[in-house]
C-alpha cells in the first residue's frame, strides 16, 4: 500500500506544477517567491510517521494524502500497520511514530496517569446512525442450521473477540451482549482473537461468532464463511471507537497544527462522498486503491463503516463510559482526568481555518 500510497501522492504533486505552469504562462511571468514555493520536493516536506490498524476509518488520513492535503501542509506521511495496544502508547511516547489511529483501552488510561503525554486530539471512528464499522459475525453453517440466530441461542457457545478484558470498544460491545442475553461472562467461552487470525478461525470452526471489522468482515461474508448479525444488540448505540493520537513532541509543534487542518478536509470529502454522493466514485477509488479494503461495495453504503465526524468531534461520553466499565473491572487503576486525555488544540485551529462542516 506504501508503493500506492506514495505513486498517489507523486503523481498529484506533478499535476499540480503542471497547472501551475499553465497559469504562470497564462499571467505573465510569477513573482520569483511563487515559483520558488512551486518546487517544494519530497525532500523538503516534513516526515511525518503514521500508524493504523488499517480499517476504512482510514479515510481521511488516505484521502488527505491522495489529494495532496498533507503536501500542501509541508507534509509527507508514512504509514505503518499495527494491530494496537500498548505498543501504540510507547511508541508515540517516545515519538517513534508521530501520529495513531487506534482504540481507546485501559492501557492507554493508565498511562495517562503515570504521565505519558500521549494525547487525543480529533475522532476517528464511531458507531453512530447506521454507521457500524464493528460488527458481529455468526459462522454460516450454524446460522442456516438453526442452532445459533440469535441471543437466545448464545450460551456455551465460543465467541472471538481481538482483545478482551483491555477496556476497548469491543469489552463494551461484549457486556452488552452479556446484559441482552441475559447470561454471566462464564456463559459464553471467550477466544482471544486477534483480527489478522479471524477468517482462519472461522474457516476452522474454532469459534461460533466472533466481532469483526473490515476488510475481515466483509471478506467472511463473500467466503461465505459468516453472515452478518443485522439485529445484534450494538446496534442504535453511539460508541467513540477510534482517535487520533499525537505524540508529545509532535503536538508541541506547529505541524500538529497543519496536520489537523489536511486531516479534516480529508475527512469532509468522505463524509461528502459517503453521506451525500458527492464526488464518490472518485472516492471510493482512492480508498480501495490505498486501504486494506479492497471491495468497493464497501464503501457504497455506511452501513459497514464507522462514522468520522467531519469537525474531528469526540464522543466524549462515550469515552467516559468505557473508562467507568474498566474501573468496575479494575483494568483502569484509578480515576482519569478527561484533561490530561484530550487536547483541543489542533481542531481548534483547523475549524478556525475552516469553519464549522
Amino acid at each position: 500500500m506504501h508503493g500506492k500510497t506514495r505513486l498517489i501522492r507523486y503523481i498529484t504533486g506533478f499535476a499540480v506544477l503542471v497547472l501551475a505552469a499553465c497559469a504562470s504562462s497564462a499571467l505573465q511571468a510569477a513573482p520569483p517567491a511563487a515559483l520558488a514555493a512551486a518546487k517544494t520536493t519530497a525532500e523538503e516536506l516534513k516526515q511525518v510517521r503514521v500508524i493504523t490498524v488499517g480499517s476504512p476509518s482510514d479515510a481521511g488520513l488516505l484521502i488527505g494524502v491522495a489529494r495532496g492535503y498533507f503536501e500542501q501542509e509541508g507534509m509527507n506521511l508514512k504509514f505503518d500497520r499495527i494491530s494496537g495496544g500498548a505498543e501504540t502508547v510507547s511508541l508515540l511516547a517516545t515519538n517513534q511514530v508521530q501520529v495513531a489511529g487506534a482504540a481507546l483501552s485501559a492501557g492507554f488510561f493508565n498511562a495517562v496517569n503515570r504521565g505519558i503525554g500521549v494525547k487525543v486530539v480529533a475522532d476517528k471512528g464511531q458507531s453512530r446512525n447506521g454507521w457500524h464499522g464493528t460488527q458481529w459475525v455468526i459462522r454460516k453453517d450454524l446460522w442456516d442450521s438453526g442452532e445459533l440466530r440469535g441471543l437466545k441461542d448464545l450460551k456455551g457457545k465460543r465467541m472471538g473477540i481481538n482483545a478482551p478484558n483491555t477496556g476497548a470498544i469491543t469489552d463494551l460491545m461484549f457486556r452488552d451482549l452479556l446484559q441482552a442475553a441475559g447470561l454471566k461472562e462464564d456463559d459464553i467461552k471467550v477466544v482471544v482473537l486477534p483480527y489478522p487470525d479471524q477468517l482462519q478461525a472461522l474457516n476452522n470452526k474454532a469459534v461460533d461468532f466472533v466481532l469483526m471489522i473490515e476488510p475481515g468482515k466483509s471478506i467472511a461474508v463473500e467466503r461465505g464463511l459468516a453472515v452478518l448479525w443485522e439485529d445484534s444488540p450494538e446496534k442504535g448505540k453511539n460508541r467513540q471507537v477510534a482517535v487520533l493520537m499525537f505524540s508529545p513532541q509532535f503536538l508541541a509543534s506547529e505541524d500538529s497544527k497543519r496536520f489537523g487542518v489536511a486531516y479534516l478536509r480529508g475527512v469532509r470529502e468522505f463524509n461528502d462522498a459517503i453521506a451525500k454522493n458527492k464526488n464518490k466514485s472518485e472516492i471510493i477509488q482512492i480508498l480501495t486503491a490505498a486501504s486494506t479494503v479492497k471491495n468497493p461495495k464497501t464503501f457504497e453504503t455506511r452501513t459497514g463503516l464507522y462514522y468520522v465526524d467531519p469537525d474531528g468531534q469526540i464522543d466524549w461520553e462515550s469515552v467516559q463510559a468505557g473508562i467507568e466499565v474498566g474501573r468496575r473491572k479494575g483494568w483502569v487503576k484509578q480515576d482519569v482526568d478527561l484533561s490530561r486525555v484530550r487536547d483541543d488544540s489542533v481542531l481548534k485551529h483547523a475549524l478556525d481555518k475552516l469553519g464549522k462542516y
